[in-house]
């Protein structure tokens, strides 16, 4: 309710009509209920051939939440030096996945400086950062943990992904 009893409002002298008021209109807030708006950038078009999905704060919930494939999540924000340093090397190793004509894994990214989402983030102590999203228990998902190279992400991808990771 800090949107309705703002600091500006409170700072004026006491008036009995305008606190009527704006009590009154609090009021029906809590009666009507409030759904938390929460910031995306626009849901991109799909792109042909794109192997890595861009997600957005109103597509992600969706994406991480499909039941029939893992999700490799990437969390980004903007003019991060170790993701373009970082960049080369994920998108040869999702390229390199794909060759193998596997289909049980799923690549998103998401820029955590311009979206946010009714389903939560998961703890991220380092940009950029690597989450797994199991098929068949999203709730089990786990950071990809170590160095942010292939091979860490191949090690990784062996021992936790629905089928046998090639």
């Amino acid at each position: 309710l800090e949107d309705i009893f703002t600091y500006e409002f409170i700072r004026q002298p006491f008036d009995k009509k305008k606190w009527t008021q704006i009590t009154e209109k609090a009021i029906q807030v809590i009666e009507n209920g409030r759904k938390r708006i929460y910031v995306s950038e626009p849901i991109p078009q799909s792109t042909p051939g794109s192997l890595i999905k861009k997600i957005v704060g109103l597509s992600y919930k969706d994406f991480i939440n499909d039941p029939d494939h893992d999700i490799l999540m990437l969390y980004i924000t903007s003019n991060n030096t170790q993701w373009r340093d970082f960049k080369p090397s994920y998108i040869n190793f999702v390229k390199e996945f794909n060759r193998t004509g596997k289909t049980f894994l799923k690549f998103g990214w998401i820029y955590l400086d311009r979206n946010s989402s009714e389903e939560p983030f998961p703890y991220i102590p380092s940009i950029p950062h690597l989450e797994l999203f199991p098929a068949k228990n999203k709730s089990k998902h786990e950071m990809i943990r170590g160095g942010k190279s292939r091979d860490n992400i191949v090690r990784f991808l062996k021992n936790k992904c629905m089928e046998k990771f090639p």
